[in-house]
């Protein structure tokens, strides 16, 4: 794999894990054991699979490690066995890590190298899913109108698995934004209190 390709695999297994850790750690969500689960056995797989060295199979242990801890028992003590009490449904997590999956998905898509429009989707991907998370409406429109076309320019330079791959991502990924559930990240209009009506000497005429 082309060291451009390798490095944004490794950016979206970074963020990854970034995410599952925060939310083991300060949401105590059961969706992060189970992401952190996934990320650990595609580490195993990718690891095996190369055979790069003394690094890969030091990544191995280390998810193997890892994938022994997010299965064990000990983990129902700590993860919240409620739901949220802001349950926005599955649309706006599966936006957010598709979209960060736009990252990884490149390299795996293009081996031999990455081109501009790679970059560009990818970094397109990541743009929208932080200004989606902050509950920004162009982070929503961008996942909306912009993603699918940046797949599109990628297609010529990627081989074509990996333009088939990338396509039927984005187009999966634009079908659910503009689902209905998407806009509930976005939050409602906090409907206006009743107050009580002034005495009618102050009221206007």
């Amino acid at each position: 794999m082309a060291q451009s390709s390798a490095l944004a695999v490794a950016i979206g297994f970074v963020i990854y894990t970034v995410i599952a850790v925060a939310g083991l750690l300060l949401v105590r969500a059961p969706w992060a054991r189970w992401l952190g689960f996934a990320v650990a056995v595609s580490a195993v797989a990718i690891g095996v699979g190369s055979r790069a060295g003394v690094v890969s199979w030091l990544a191995v242990g280390v998810s193997l490690g890892a994938i022994t801890g997010l299965t064990g028992p000990w983990l129902r003590v700590w993860l919240r066995r409620k739901p949220a009490a802001t349950d926005l449904g599955w649309e706006p997590p599966t936006l957010i890590l598709g979209a960060i999956a736009l990252t990884p998905l490149v390299g795996f898509a293009s081996p031999a190298g990455l081109s501009m429009s790679h970059g560009l989707l990818a970094a397109s991907g990541l743009l929208f899913a932080w200004g989606y998370a902050k509950a920004e409406h162009w982070g929503l429109w961008g996942l909306r109108v912009v993603v699918l076309p940046a797949a599109l320019t990628t297609i010529p330079a990627t081989p074509p698995f990996g333009a088939s791959l990338i396509l039927f991502w984005s187009l999966g990924l634009t079908a659910v934004a503009w689902a209905p559930g998407a806009r509930r990240a976005l939050g409602r209009p906090t409907p206006v209190l009743p107050s009580p009506r002034p005495p009618r000497s102050r009221r206007t005429p």
